[in-house]
């Protein structure tokens, strides 16, 4: 399920260093990269008093097939078969996630912080992409920059404790399948299963899902350490990867307890763990 990987990137100062930080996901098996840059459709809006509009695309068209192909060399030399498609103007999060579920089987996109008032009346790209693909998403963070300088290069993510983080009320299919296969392939050191229920109604389904996901691991020779934790799930994963020293997160799609209201004008779970983890999140949606 982690075969090919569509890698969404935006030419922001991060995009060679998500690059750079690629190759470690040999360990899950990727084998191919998939590059792709949409022209943000809002850019071309505000050069639509018409002259510059082709000569905007053609230059940004020509600039992304300059930065692909340096990057393809670069992946080519670790082992990576890559594709480059051909950049197009849209909405980044819609086209991405479109694209994805044609030729991809995950979403890797770098994060990076915006001000807390546009998270909040507009939310950004790689939340749109959470509510908007099928695909299971990686969401590289750890781009930490000091002013005037290039960020530095985020850990490798299977290098110390992954955490799993589980809803009480559900346990996705998608979500068992993506923390066995990366278990599975990349070994990391430790594996906190987090079990986080926030209004202590923990159901025999859920317990037995659980049970069911933990001799599923064992078989496969992980051993995971089972963590039940109560309060507010985002908190409770934040303050958990602190605790661990963690270096990846997984954890499914916007929590089945959560309004629809609460998620639109404060965000899900999903999103505040996605917009304040200092490490990578892999947020496993799909069937």
């Amino acid at each position: 399920m982690f075969d090919k990987a569509l890698v969404g990137l935006d030419f922001s100062p991060i995009s060679d260093k998500l690059i750079e930080w690629l190759p470690y996901l040999k360990k899950l098996g990727t084998r191919k990269i998939l590059l792709l840059h949409v022209i943000p459709e809002t850019i071309v809006d505000h050069a639509a008093s018409g002259i510059f509009v082709d000569k905007l695309i053609e230059e940004e068209t020509r600039r992304t097939k300059e930065l692909f192909t340096r990057y393809t060399e670069f992946l080519t030399r670790r082992g990576f078969v890559v594709d480059q498609l051909e950049p197009e103007v849209g909405h980044p999060a819609a086209y991405i996630a479109k694209i994805a579920d044609k030729v991809a089987d995950f979403i890797v996109v770098g994060g990076k912080g915006h001000s807390w008032l546009r998270e909040i009346l507009l939310g950004s790209t790689v939340e749109e992409l959470l509510r908007l693909a099928i695909k299971p998403v990686m969401v590289v963070k750890g781009f930490e920059q000091e002013r005037g300088s290039s960020p530095s290069l985020p850990l490798d993510p299977f290098s110390s404790t992954v955490i799993a983080a589980v809803d009480v009320l559900r346990i996705e299919d998608m979500l068992a399948k993506c923390i066995i296969e990366l278990a599975s392939r990349a070994r990391p050191p430790r594996l906190i299963l987090l079990y986080v229920d926030e209004h202590g109604i923990g159901s025999s389904e859920a317990e037995s899902r659980i049970r069911s996901l933990l001799q599923q691991l064992r078989a496969r020779g992980i051993d995971p350490i089972l963590e039940v934790a109560g309060g507010q799930p985002a908190k409770t994963i934040l303050r958990s990867i602190e605790r661990y020293e963690a270096s990846l997160v997984i954890m499914g799609g916007h929590g089945s307890g959560e309004s629809k209201l609460r998620g639109l004008l404060l965000g899900t779970t999903t999103d505040v763990v996605v917009r304040y983890s200092p490490i990578p999140v892999l947020v496993c949606k799909g069937s």
